[in-house]
């Protein structure tokens, strides 16, 4: 392939189009600039280039600079597909009108290119070949069954739930949207609300297309939902105009917070001048506890507060060290000691456990 610069140019412009799908294959460095109207007929530049980064903007010239996430330099030819309308939107905030041209400079070769509507797409794909994906939820790792739940039979669910999402697409769709809503509230991909966002490619190849999806929200303890029911409702559009959707409807429980399994100690005996030793427990709900340990009279040897969330108060596994050394500062001398997990709310012990200081 020689360095080169094509234009591809309708009879007056490009129709309205929503995607501009290609095949690409390239030696080096190259751009493929479009020139575009929004819909006050303003002309605005799109330039895609290889590499990462962020999108460079310039709003008085109307124009973007958009990194293609990957560097194409193979002669094998890879699938391009860009959302043009999510493109000038996301980036300029203009809205899409048409196409007056597609100019390609560099050592780089589009193949089949065209540009379609989503309606269009959609009418074209074969319905056998329209693959719904299946969205799964869970709650604390307990998945929502649809066929077993119902308005009247909700899923039982703790206030501060941790909440994941996912699903698998067979067809490979540009996924634009992906939001839950948690009776009136809004929790949305784009502006980041999710804790965790996972999305896997169709291919190893650089490509624009998402196989797989995973959300995950974790539910913030000062924003605990209340007690009673709760309806929550995931949906996910892609870039053809398709929107997917799950409703699901919860209970919420109250449950008291419980130790699972026993509380551990490690190492144990454990000499302070040696490190500190380990003190492992794992909640069934974040709560504010105090980690409490005493000497065989009685007399308090060591308190610790941890807060709801935080490490010690966080739901799951908690580690949390002792030095060695007492209240009042000084080493603890070698002995048996007693010690206590405790719900500070509820003023109500969850564990006890036993520890012993051997120099």
């Amino acid at each position: 392939m020689k360095p080169e610069e094509k234009y591809f140019i309708g009879q007056a412009c490009f129709p309205a189009a929503h995607i501009f799908i290609s095949s690409l294959s390239a030696a080096g460095d190259y751009s493929i600039e479009m020139s575009v109207r929004n819909t006050g007929d303003e002309l605005c530049t799109l330039q895609y280039v290889p590499g990462e980064g962020r999108v460079e903007i310039n709003k008085r010239e109307k124009s973007a600079v958009i990194p293609l996430g990957a560097k194409y330099t193979s002669k094998k030819p890879l699938s391009l597909r860009r959302d043009l309308y999510e493109d000038l939107f996301g980036s300029l905030g203009q809205v899409f009108k048409q196409i007056d041209s597609i100019r390609v400079k560099g050592a780089v070769q589009l193949q089949a290119a065209k540009t379609v509507d989503k309606v269009s797409l959609v009418k074209s794909l074969d319905p056998r070949n329209l693959y719904l994906p299946e969205i799964n939820i869970s709650f604390d790792d307990r998945y929502y069954q649809s066929s077993m739940r119902s308005k009247n039979d909700p899923l039982m669910i703790s206030d501060v739930p941790s909440i994941k999402i996912d699903f698998n697409t067979a067809t490979g769709l540009i996924w634009r949207r992906s939001r839950l809503f948690i009776n009136k509230r809004e929790y949305s991909a784009a502006r980041g609300e999710f804790s965790q966002v996972v999305v896997k490619p169709t291919s190893d190849t650089a490509t624009f297309d998402v196989d797989y999806a995973m959300f995950l929200l974790l539910t913030p303890v000062n924003q605990k939902l209340p007690f009673g029911e709760h309806y929550m409702l995931f949906e996910a559009e892609n870039a053809y105009g398709g929107i997917f959707s799950k409703e699901v409807f919860t209970r919420v429980v109250t449950m008291p917070t419980q130790i699972v399994g026993k509380t551990m100690v490690n190492p144990n005996p454990f000499n302070p001048e040696r490190g500190s030793a380990h003190i492992q427990y794992q909640l069934s709900m974040p709560a504010n506890i105090d980690v409490m340990v005493f000497r065989v009279d009685g007399s308090l040897a060591l308190k610790k507060n941890m807060a709801a969330g935080e490490e010690g108060g966080k739901k799951g596994y908690n580690n949390v060290l002792w030095d060695g050394r007492l209240e009042g500062g000084s080493m603890a001398p070698n002995g048996i000691y007693l010690g206590a997990v405790i719900d500070r709310d509820e003023n109500r012990m969850l564990d006890k456990f036993r520890i012993t200081v051997f120099r």
